[in-house]
This record gives C-alpha cells, sequence and structure tokens, in this order.
C-alpha cells in the first residue's frame, strides 16, 4: 500500500542528484571547451606530442596495454612498443593532462542527472497515486451510484 508521503524522499533524492549532475555538467562543460586531441607517438614508457600550440611534451604512457581480452578475463593481448601513434586528448590549458576517450566525468554527471530524473518521476508517480488517486476513484464510486440511480419520475 502506498503511504501518502512516500514519494517525498524520492523527490527529494531526486532533486538532489539533479543538481549535483547540473553542477558537475557544467565543469565538465568548460574542460570539454578546452578539449583537443592529437597524435601522439610511443617512446619506450611514454609519450611525445605536439599541442597546436606548436609546444612539445613527453609524458608517462599512462597504460601499456595496447588491446585487452574482454571482461571478465581483462588480460593484455598486446603491449604498446616505441613507434606506435596513439590517439591523446589533453587539456588545452594544461596539456599535461591528458586522458583516452570522451572528457573525463562526463559520464558521472550524465549518469547523476539521469539518476535524479527518474526518482522525481518516481516520487511524483507515488505522490500522484497516495493523494490524487484516491480521491478520483471515490469521485468515480459518486458518479456511478448517481448515474445507476436513473433520472426521477417529474410528479
Amino acid at each position: 500500500m502506498v503511504t501518502s508521503l512516500s514519494g517525498v524522499p524520492s523527490l527529494v533524492l531526486g532533486a538532489a542528484l539533479i543538481l549535483v549532475g547540473l553542477l558537475l555538467l557544467e565543469n565538465v562543460g568548460e574542460l570539454n571547451d578546452r578539449t583537443e586531441e592529437t597524435v601522439a607517438t610511443v617512446d619506450a614508457s611514454s609519450i611525445v606530442f605536439t599541442t597546436r600550440a606548436g609546444v612539445s611534451y613527453t609524458l608517462p604512457l599512462p597504460d601499456t596495454c595496447k588491446r585487452a581480452e574482454r571482461p571478465p578475463r581483462r588480460g593484455c593481448i598486446e603491449r604498446y612498443q616505441t613507434g606506435d601513434e596513439v590517439l591523446v586528448w589533453y587539456d588545452a590549458a594544461d596539456p599535461t593532462h591528458t586522458w583516452k576517450g570522451s572528457t573525463p566525468g562526463g559520464g558521472l554527471a550524465t549518469g547523476a542527472l539521469y539518476a535524479g530524473i527518474v526518482l522525481v518521476v518516481l516520487g511524483l508517480v507515488t505522490l500522484y497515486a497516495g493523494y490524487v488517486l484516491p480521491p478520483l476513484k471515490v469521485a468515480g464510486a459518486r458518479m456511478k451510484e448517481i448515474v445507476g440511480r436513473g433520472a426521477r419520475p417529474s410528479g
């Protein structure tokens, strides 16, 4: 049985997650605007690349595994060799901050935002079922009773 206030915790937690998600997305958006990509060359245990501004950087290779087995095994099948080329994403404001793939933090921000939306919708549906639906059922029963009596004879 749904109690009348059982949707409130879901609404509060959902609103908090939406706020956290929006704040995280704002920070990710700034980094996303500064993100640039380039091809780096593997040299022993480091990567060497040149930014669009023309500055060269040599940074430690974050992961030596070039190709891994699928989960659950997760073993390394092939390692990077000197001379291999890799695509590197970096922060134009701080080119020593590099990563592989999409802008870091975007998944967490989006996940928090979507989880908050789901919790808010769940809370609203629960409150609807607790507050709005019971009076509607009573009103519907009364209407059936009134309609079921039929018209009164005049007379």
